[in-house]
């Protein structure tokens, strides 16, 4: 863990998991003054791709597939559901749980089921069960939303945006504030919209249907270039 960094002698150490105990309080032998938690607003998030859901659909009726049925990702479930009703009060909206991470054919079944029976945009907030809701949406020829990155290239086209989490903010701001001298421990800062912690992916690949030529270019050899875009280049698989 971060814990084990300090004696070692590395300043600052960050560190993200779920949970992160006492707001990340155990990292090392030092008082509480020298550590800061950030905190990404997870409902803010949810609710902009739960708005971008129901300014999409054409059926009124948008989807959520969920990774393990906790707390947490209730708070996306919940943000989703918030950010719909807003534009559309009588929208409906399915919400499944695949109960693991882990399992992308399950998330995909969920996925299918969800747009079978009329759905035609779902956000997921299940890790890597994720990919096959992205997958399920091209098979289907619908759209999905994707989390936390930018996941738009992985299906282009049916991937109308990405809900983002801009942890390299909450690191930049927090190592500037120390070499700048002006950290100032003990706190828990929220990462919402005005600090840009948090939003929504505007990129080529979730503009690709405007280029019907290029999208199918982009299928075939993973790259193409799009009129005021410039190039589009879907990333190697690591």
């Amino acid at each position: 863990g971060a814990q084990d960094y300090r004696p070692a002698g590395h300043d600052p150490v960050g560190g993200g998991a779920v949970p992160q105990p006492a707001g990340g309080r155990d990292v090392g032998p030092v008082g509480h003054d020298a550590h800061l938690c950030g905190r990404v607003r997870r409902r803010i998030r949810a609710v902009l791709a739960g708005a971008a859901a129901a300014l999409k659909t054409t059926t009124d009726h948008v989807g959520f597939v969920g990774g393990m049925d906790v707390p947490l990702i209730e708070k996306f479930e919940n943000g989703f559901k918030e950010g719909a009703r807003y534009i559309n009060s009588e929208i409906d909206i399915e919400i499944d749980y695949v109960g693991s991470f882990g399992n992308p054919e399950e998330g995909k079944r969920l996925a299918k089921a969800q747009f079978d029976t009329g759905a035609d945009v779902i956000f997921h907030a299940a890790g890597l069960s994720g990919l096959g809701v992205l997958d399920a949406a091209a098979t289907r020829g619908k759209f999905a939303i994707g989390v936390d990155v930018d996941q738009n290239y992985l299906q282009p086209g049916h991937v109308i945006t990405s809900m983002l989490k801009r942890v390299d903010i909450a690191v930049y701001k927090t190592i500037r504030n120390v070499v700048e001298e002006q950290f100032s421990g003990g706190n828990v800062v929220e990462y919402g919209l005005e600090e840009k912690g948090v939003g929504l992916v505007l990129d080529v690949f979730n503009r690709v249907e405007e280029h019907p030529k290029q999208t199918s270019e982009l299928k075939a050899t993973g790259r193409t270039w799009l009129p005021g875009l410039g190039n589009a280049v879907i990333p190697e698989e690591k």
